[in-house]
């Protein structure tokens, strides 16, 4: 996890160039640069939301029975890795109730 935040680090730090860095350069375009930098990390932001609430959406798409229990499993859970695939794989589950029919 340290090395997907060191390179989201080195890539961001990286858009703002050297030019900013030594205090030279147009102000113009190190705003552009800031603006840029804003967009990625709200784009990596909203993206990353949308993944760890998948579990949630999808029990809602399928209309899962247990949507409730899954999405709270995916909102304290999630954040460590087996708690969100417990809610994936959850979410992936038969949807309809089994009846135990009797023979006879």
């Amino acid at each position: 996890m340290s090395q997907r935040f060191a390179l989201a680090f080195l890539l961001v730090s990286s858009l703002a160039g050297p030019a900013s860095a030594q205090g030279k350069g147009d102000p113009a375009a190190g705003a552009a640069v800031a603006g840029v930098s804003l967009a990625l990390i709200a784009v990596v932001g909203i993206g990353g939301l949308l993944v760890y609430c998948a579990p949630t959406v999808i029990a809602l798409m399928r209309g899962h029975a247990n949507t409730a229990s899954i999405a709270v499993v995916n909102l304290f859970l999630g954040w460590s890795l087996i708690g969100w695939v417990v809610a994936l794989a959850w979410s992936f589950s038969a949807t309809e109730n089994r009846q135990r029919y009797r023979a006879g």
